[in-house]
């Protein structure tokens, strides 16, 4: 189900795997089912039960000495605290998966590690460490896929774009066969961020807006609303503007996603 981005199945199906482990007695199963579930839910943006899921899985781990599960959870549970504005916390639990997961893997859990890492440079502005970061997610094809308008934003604010436009196409063939809006979303979304001031971005804006309504994935959704509420303010479209900031601040503050809901507050505020 993740591997076609099918996010709802897969939030259906780890749970039931969580249910069955707990049942049965299988902690091992437990843990990888709720990294699992961790990761599902920062996507659906269910931050709060994100973090739980991944605390809870790394202390199995921990208590089951299983070092790389260790590590996977503890990127998870960073990459759930960044989003919330929880730098410190989210600092903590990297170093503890970067204990844990060598550099030279070639495991797929390595790219939690460098979307964690480069979601935190995002949310610090530092663009330039957050592109390098990004960069790395080169082993989970589902993950790279998630990850591409972060990647995108950094690449923009970095300018850092000669490849991107070649990886966003690849990744919007992979969306169109896949059918997912949520792919298809972030796809123009990056589309929009790279066309920068020409009028296309708005298109894929509106575009990316369409298939975001029809995706589980509402974080994602108002962060586009974001981009576009910036993109109206420099086109000094200010009464457009303020719709969509708005509406972008309303869900960042009613889901905890606290490096937004400031970010929000300062374009409104220059919005008048």
């Amino acid at each position: 189900a993740e591997s076609v981005s099918d996010l709802s199945t897969a939030q259906q199906c780890w749970d039931r795997a969580i249910r069955v482990a707990r049942t049965s007695g299988a902690p091992s199963i437990e843990c990888e089912a709720l990294r699992g579930s961790a990761r599902a839910q920062i996507i659906s943006g269910r931050l709060p039960e994100a973090a739980m899921s991944a605390q809870t899985a790394l202390r199995i781990a921990t208590d089951c000495d299983m070092s790389l599960s260790m590590g996977s959870a503890a990127a998870l549970l960073a990459r759930a605290h960044a989003w919330r504005g929880r730098s410190a916390d989210a600092q903590s639990a990297l170093a503890i998966g970067r204990q844990h997961i060598p550099v030279d893997t070639s495991l797929l859990w390595i790219d939690d590690l460098a979307w964690a890492s480069g979601l935190l440079a995002l949310i610090r502005h530092d663009y330039d460490e957050a592109f390098t970061e990004l960069s790395k997610m080169a082993r989970d094809r589902s993950s790279r896929r998630w990850a591409i308008a972060d990647l995108t934003e950094a690449a923009v604010a970095s300018h850092n774009v000669d490849n991107i436009g070649i990886l966003v196409g690849e990744i919007a063939t992979e969306a169109a066969t896949l059918g997912s809006p949520h792919l298809l979303a972030l796809v123009h979304r990056s589309r929009a961020l790279l066309a920068g001031n020409d009028i296309d971005a708005e298109e894929h804006f509106r575009t990316a807006l369409h298939d975001g309504a029809r995706a589980e994935a509402s974080l994602e959704y108002a962060r586009t609303q974001l981009n576009y509420g910036q993109w109206l303010r420099r086109q000094r479209r200010i009464v457009d503007s303020r719709v969509q900031l708005s509406a972008a601040l309303r869900e960042f503050q009613s889901r905890d996603a606290e490096p937004w809901v400031q970010r929000t507050r300062t374009e409104l505020r220059a919005a008048g």
